[in-house]
């Protein structure tokens, strides 16, 4: 009997302490229902610090795709504001500093604001990966679990011929992110390149897919006063 009871206490603790999941496995779950469904709307802010100084540059964005190529984009920074929108024929895009737009064949292949997003849960991109911890984060009014895993990726996303100099020339870059333990998606991702010479910290505030999109949001119309 008094065996028994010195157990006891022992399996409760274990009980208590769950395993936590597969880095990697997390990363490539990352952010699926976004990629897969055939309406998205993002929205959220962008954070860059540059390590030689001078304050960090805030950019707010909103991303939204509505299948077949079309989407709308806008970026704003301070007082200027960058729109492109694609009707998944011609590529739009506006400068509010300059207020001129101009127009093009829409980009092949996906051009969509999200590039970021794909490579990050490409397994071929990063070198290893770990679960630091678990974290919660606000997001849609409520405090969201998440776990939190640091990954080292072989190039910048976007940038596939990097993959060979910044071994060699900037280092690898890295990655700390936080998934919701819920759902899979991103709600906080920061990225470390060039030996830490820049941060870059996305902080999403909106993330919903499969809502219905009214074609005017896919449609270019000039704003008042901008010019070709």
């Amino acid at each position: 009997m008094r065996f028994q009871f010195c157990l006891f206490p022992a399996l409760a603790l274990a009980a208590q302490s769950p395993t936590l999941p597969d880095a990697r496995d997390l990363l490539m779950r990352s952010d699926g229902p976004v990629l897969t469904a055939g309406t998205v709307r993002i929205e959220g802010l962008e954070v860059s610090q540059m390590a030689a100084g001078g304050p960090p540059i805030q950019a707010s964005f909103s991303i939204v795709l509505g299948g077949s190529g079309r989407m709308r984009l806008e970026r704003r920074v301070a007082d200027s504001s960058v729109l492109q929108v694609a009707d998944g024929t011609t590529l739009w895009t506006f400068r509010s500093d300059t207020r001129e737009y101009s127009q093009g064949p829409a980009p092949r292949g996906p051009a969509d604001g999200m590039t970021r997003i794909r490579y990050g849960r490409e397994a071929t991109n990063f070198a290893d990966a770990v679960v630091e911890r678990e974290d919660r984060l606000p997001f849609d009014g409520k405090s969201v679990p998440c776990y939190v895993v640091h990954a080292t990726y072989l190039s910048v996303p976007g940038n596939q011929r990097g993959r060979d100099i910044m071994p060699g020339i900037l280092g690898p870059a890295k990655r700390t992110v936080w998934i919701d333990e819920t759902n899979d998606l991103v709600l906080r991702d920061t990225w470390e390149f060039g030996a830490g010479m820049v941060h870059i910290t996305t902080d999403y505030t909106r993330i919903e897919w499969g809502m219905p999109l009214a074609d005017e949001l896919f449609t270019f119309r000039p704003p008042e006063g901008s010019h070709p």
